[in-house]
């Protein structure tokens, strides 16, 4: 997603920060796809069957991936000014917040007090007492908010007119049974995700990080070729790009590195500069 290696466990920054450390990490940020894509004009979308803060990589500069939510940071890293990867998703703000987010993880975003809407025995696990997707609202005074697959069925793409949020389980998706259970599948979130952000004008990057068995990745890749022209999208899948403008260069590439490289020289005009 930077184009740069990373320590392990460390997601955004540069190889010199060290897992753990936040004030010493400080300037050490590098962009991301979704940064970039945002910054130059286009949309930018994320779909996970996993939590949303789990894809951290897409969107956040932390020095721990474990820090998905604050109750999960040691106090010392909170006081000196690290944001928990939950709250970065919420505050993104390149040119705007990301268009769309279709995923798991709502427990991240609500305070300790709040039961989940839809699993009342499961209560939000953040410390601070915010309420992230308030938060997301009032900063997305158009968006849409989503907690079920019906409700995202019924969203009508053409007439959303800002950014929409799903988050569909507490924590990852299919992790849930009973009553409350409506989750949206892979496949379907990546169609509506799609049809979504088509409807920019400049173009738009989806990442799509399919946690899920391999008939549901493959009914997601359908999906995505269903949803979009060959003439004008390049669709990368696992390293191996199944079609698009450019899509030969991407023939048995497998290498990280190499992988973003070529993706982002497809969509974006060359980076003047590593560093946010």
């Amino acid at each position: 997603m930077t184009g740069v290696r990373t320590q392990d466990g460390v997601v955004g920054m540069d190889a010199t920060a060290s897992r753990g450390q936040c004030r010493e990490a400080r300037g050490r940020e590098v962009a991301t796809l979704l940064e970039d894509a945002k910054e130059a004009g286009l949309a930018a979308g994320l779909v996970t069957t996993d939590r949303v803060t789990r894809a951290a990589a897409a969107y956040a500069h932390v020095t721990d991936v474990n820090w998905e939510v604050d109750a999960n940071m040691p106090q010392n890293a909170i006081a000196e000014g690290c944001r928990d990867i939950a709250r970065q998703l919420v505050e993104f703000d390149h040119r705007g917040g990301l268009d769309v987010v279709l995923g798991g993880g709502r427990l991240a975003f609500a305070p300790g007090s709040r039961p989940d809407p839809r699993h009342p025995r499961r209560f939000g696990v953040r410390r601070d007492g915010r309420d992230l997707v308030a938060e997301w609202r009032a900063r997305n005074p158009d968006s849409a908010y989503l907690k079920s697959a019906e409700q995202l069925t019924a969203l009508d793409p053409s007439v959303a007119a800002g950014p929409v949020l799903g988050l569909f389980s507490p924590d990852r998706l299919g992790q849930e049974k009973g009553d409350g259970e409506d989750e949206p599948s892979l496949s379907v979130m990546t169609e509506r995700a799609l049809q979504l952000l088509g409807r920019r004008p400049a173009g738009f990057v989806l990442v799509v990080v399919a946690d899920a068995g391999t008939a549901e990745a493959s009914r997601a890749m359908q999906a995505a070729m269903a949803a979009t022209r060959s003439v004008d999208t390049l669709v990368v899948v696992a390293g191996n790009s199944a079609r698009g403008p450019g899509s030969p260069a991407f023939a048995g590439v497998s290498d990280p590195l190499a992988l973003y490289a070529l993706m982002r020289a497809a969509v974006l005009p060359p980076r003047t500069a590593a560093r946010r």
